[in-house]
């Protein structure tokens, strides 16, 4: 998958309903290995992240091995919420 960085959540898989804190990975942010938990700053050279929506963070369930995405909004340059769980392909 190369290089990415990982937004940290507990969240419910969609397919078994088990509840973890995931660690959902995405290249949205400037692939930079940074990880972020709600509330912190999200720092990249590249760009300055007010407010947006951060789409399809992939994770995969630590109990069914499944995948599943989700979406995260920013606001202010922070991790504020996470928004929307969905199914993955498989």
């Amino acid at each position: 998958m190369g290089l990415y960085d990982t937004l940290v959540a507990r969240a419910s898989c969609p397919h078994c309903a088990f509840e973890f804190e995931g660690e959902f990975q995405t290249k949205a942010l400037g692939s930079t290995l940074g990880m972020y938990r709600m509330g912190d700053v999200i720092e990249t050279e590249d760009f300055v992240i007010k407010d947006v929506t951060i789409r399809n963070c992939i994770e995969i369930c630590e109990r069914c091995n499944k995948e599943f995405y989700a979406d995260f909004s920013a606001k202010n340059g922070r991790l504020q919420a996470l928004l929307a769980i969905k199914k993955g392909e498989t």
